[in-house]
């Protein structure tokens, strides 16, 4: 089915342009795509579109990746078929690929590890506070080698229960920075949904996270970044869910909604979130906001 399927739009609407898919379409929990489908070229077929996994056979089960029935529908093509309309060459003029120039300066910037509890078994959620580049003085400190030099991390929650220390303004923008450092665990990819927040990927790339101590959640040595990873056509829009893949590094750049209230981020596979990979984030009203992070910063530095 080469060139029959054209991808139009993914979680958060359409796309500036079309994209054709020529293979497989991937995607993670909890992420979504608009596609085309043009059967003309098919009169009197059967088509089922399948679950796949990289490596095996288009349609035979992978039980090793939970895929015991990888059938997901299957279409029934008439004999006579209207070929399908041809799309516009511009699906949304209002619609802008982000880069890392295009993120405001002032964009509250965030990171989140995804690593595993002490038994080495359980994936965690680790909520890490950015110290800077400059001495983080005592306690366990996860390096970070980033162009701009190494970034000093420090977990400051990793259970739904720790006390809450995201807080954001309606309508303000942000920069994630999500880590999956599998090591040598299982290797496990995480779908990371943001609730109330629109974004885009603007940098993927892998990472070396051989120096991490899991059970004391800080390195012997930085974790090290390479090179670039693609970005899938069905990445390239305006989403809110994001897959992370194994030993990888993936930085998204979007606003948060003119709604505010307690809300949460996640891994969006359902064993992973209902054993813990949940954090609250409290969007407030700017004014209260401003008061808060005054607060927040004269009781640090108090301490």
């Amino acid at each position: 089915m080469r060139g029959v399927m054209t991808l139009v739009g993914m979680d958060m609407g359409l796309l500036g342009e079309p994209h054709v898919i020529d293979e497989a379409l991937s995607l993670a929990p909890a992420e979504r795509a608009d596609i085309v489908i043009d059967f003309a070229g098919y009169p009197g077929q059967q088509l089922t579109v399948v679950n796949t996994q990289a490596g095996s056979a288009p349609g035979r089960p992978v039980l090793d990746a939970n895929i015991p029935h990888p059938e997901v529908i299957q279409f029934r093509v008439a004999q006579q078929s209207a070929r399908a309309k041809p799309l516009p060459p511009v699906l949304s003029r209002s619609f802008r690929r982000l880069s890392s120039a295009d993120v405001p300066l002032h964009a509250i910037e965030r990171f989140v590890l995804t690593g595993y509890d002490k038994t080495g078994a359980m994936p965690q959620l680790w909520e890490m506070q950015d110290l800077g580049t400059d001495d983080p003085g005592d306690g366990p400190i996860v390096q970070v080698a980033l162009p701009g030099g190494i970034r000093n991390l420090r977990c400051v929650a990793t259970k739904f229960e720790d006390t809450t220390t995201y807080f954001a303004k309606p309508e303000s923008w942000e920069k994630w920075t999500f880590i999956n450092v599998a090591g040598v665990h299982t290797s496990i990819s995480h779908p990371m949904h943001i609730h109330l927040m629109s974004f885009q990927i603007i940098d993927r790339r892998s990472v070396d996270p051989s120096g991490l101590a899991f059970r004391a959640v800080a390195t012997r040595k930085p974790i090290t970044v390479g090179d670039a990873l693609p970005i899938l056509p069905e990445e390239s829009g305006w989403m809110d869910t994001v897959n992370v893949q194994p030993n990888s590094m993936v930085t998204i750049a979007g606003q948060f909604a003119s709604a505010t209230g307690k809300v949460v981020y996640h891994c969006h596979s359902l064993d992973h979130e209902d054993e813990g990979m949940m954090r609250p984030i409290v969007v407030m009203p700017t004014p209260i906001n401003e008061i808060h992070m005054l607060l927040m910063a004269m009781m640090n530095r108090d301490t």
